[in-house]
Formats: C-alpha cells, sequence, structure tokens
C-alpha cells in the first residue's frame, strides 16, 4: 500500500546531484607565476650537465655536446635523415670562419708613463 504522488509536485528530500564536482578554494595560492620565454628555458636545457658513457668510461658534457655527439654516431650508421640534418647543421654554423676553443686577445697597448707636451699656443687660438 503505497502512497502513489501526482508528477506535478516536488520531491521531497536532498536535490540529486548532477555530477559536477565544485571547483577547490584557491585561498592560500596567490598569483601564478610567470613562464620563463621559450629561449630562456631553451638554452638552460641545453646548458645543463649529464652523464655519457663514451667508449666504457661516463664523461660529465652538456645536453647540446651529447645531442651533436648522437646525431653524429646515427649519421655515421647511415641513418639519412640524420646525416641530411648534421650536415645543414655543419653548413650552417661552419661558414669558412676559423672556429677555435681560445678567444683570441687583442694586443695590450701600454699607456705612456708621461703625458705628451701640449704646444703653448693651442689654447688661445680657439
Amino acid at each position: 500500500m503505497t502512497k502513489e504522488r501526482p508528477q506535478d509536485e516536488p520531491k521531497r528530500g536532498k536535490p540529486q546531484r548532477l555530477g559536477l564536482k565544485p571547483p577547490p578554494p584557491r585561498s592560500g595560492l596567490g598569483r601564478q607565476k610567470e613562464m620563463n620565454p621559450f629561449g630562456v628555458d631553451l638554452k638552460g636545457a641545453l646548458q645543463a650537465p649529464i652523464q655519457v658513457n663514451h667508449s666504457g668510461k661516463f664523461r660529465t658534457l652538456r645536453s647540446q655536446q651529447a645531442l651533436l655527439l648522437r646525431l653524429r654516431e646515427k649519421a655515421l650508421q647511415g641513418d639519412l635523415r640524420s646525416l641530411e640534418r648534421f650536415l645543414e647543421i655543419a653548413q650552417r654554423y661552419n661558414n669558412g670562419s676559423n672556429v677555435s676553443r681560445k678567444r683570441r686577445r687583442p694586443p695590450r697597448i701600454k699607456p705612456l708613463s708621461t703625458p705628451l707636451p701640449m704646444p703653448c699656443g693651442f689654447l688661445g687660438r680657439l
């Protein structure tokens, strides 16, 4: 003996949830940090040191050096895509300039120990 209700009458009790959760409270998080420019992140990633096993010995290299060594190895093994990429990089950065590890210093010019004498009538003629 259940009592039937008409469809127009609202149901009693808790309202049915739709499956959406309220967003979490953001108090205490503060302002979001700005992202670094992509160039800054790329430079940091390429300069980061990594451990490389080269001929059975572990060496510490920069990421950029390790990438170039790996590309060279793949190109020498016959991978055409790596060979084209490696030759493109070599052509772009080896444009006839002498690349050396040590930078040359310009010759030092020693200052004169005594100042040069000025002509006596120089200031009066202006």
